[in-house]
């Protein structure tokens, strides 16, 4: 380390919209990157996200290899850590072996909750199979875990409570200068502008365009509800790899 100065690896897994990539972005708005040079690593290279970080004055790299966990991936990954002298490996997803390899390669790494394993309340074990999911994904390989909310925490350290002690909460932030409430004109205006009546019924999606959100269920409820109901209008707001195909439907 140069005096302060602690150089930050942040790891995403694409490059698409979303709250992780809105969050590292905050990041980089937000801190002193000459105390604390900032980069990202993608584990796919789709999106546009990667383009704004670099902008921001993140170095920004891939590791786009055919699977995460082939050996190629590994090495070019520890190699770039070491090129590029990184102290701390801050992992915005599950990522657990970038985590464990950062950590063989003497960097202090921190597991970032944003959220549960999406199918973990469907398992037939329960709670038992989430808490040896936490402290096999977190037990070896992370020496601070962050959730971003208080019931995050809590189910950690409810199902591993040998974890408790890592786990810090730090909320997700707003920049409260690109948010601020409308008037009644300026919404009826919104509204005209999008070609919506004014007794339109508007069901909104605002998120990722990913298998996981489900959002061709969605649609294929909106088709059999618009020509019932023809004051309902689905507006979807976002992006990612499924638009395409979303479109077409």
């Amino acid at each position: 380390m140069t005096g302060d100065r602690i150089k930050i690896l942040h790891l995403v897994e694409s490059g698409w919209p979303g709250g992780v990539n809105s969050f590292v972005l905050e990041l980089l708005r937000s801190l002193d990157l000459s105390r604390f040079p900032t980069a990202v690593c993608s584990f796919s290279s789709d999106g546009p996200v990667l383009e704004q970080m670099q902008h921001l004055g993140a170095e920004v790299f891939t590791v786009d290899l055919p699977s995460r966990y082939d050996p190629r991936t590994v090495w070019k990954y520890a190699q770039r850590i070491r090129a590029g002298g990184y102290q701390i490996v801050h992992a915005n997803f599950g990522a657990r072996m970038p985590r464990c390899t950062a950590r063989m390669i003497g960097c202090r790494t921190i597991a970032h909750a944003h959220g549960l394993p999406e199918d973990w309340p469907r398992r037939p074990s329960g709670r038992g199979a989430l808490a040896r999911e936490f402290q096999a994904g977190y037990g070896g390989c992370s020496d601070a875990i962050v959730a971003c909310s208080e019931s995050i925490a809590e189910t950690i350290a409810q199902a591993c409570p040998p974890l408790a002690p890592r786990i810090s909460v730090i909320l997700n932030a707003l920049n409260l200068d690109q948010w601020r409430p409308i008037t009644a004109e300026e919404k009826r205006r919104r509204r005209l502008a999008a070609g919506l009546a004014d007794d339109a019924i508007v069901i909104g999606f605002a998120g990722r365009l990913v298998a996981l959100k489900r959002l061709d269920c969605l649609l294929a409820a909106a088709q059999r509800l618009v020509g019932r109901h023809p004051q309902l209008c689905f507006l979807l707001l976002g992006d990612g790899p499924l638009r395409g195909e979303l479109e077409r439907q």
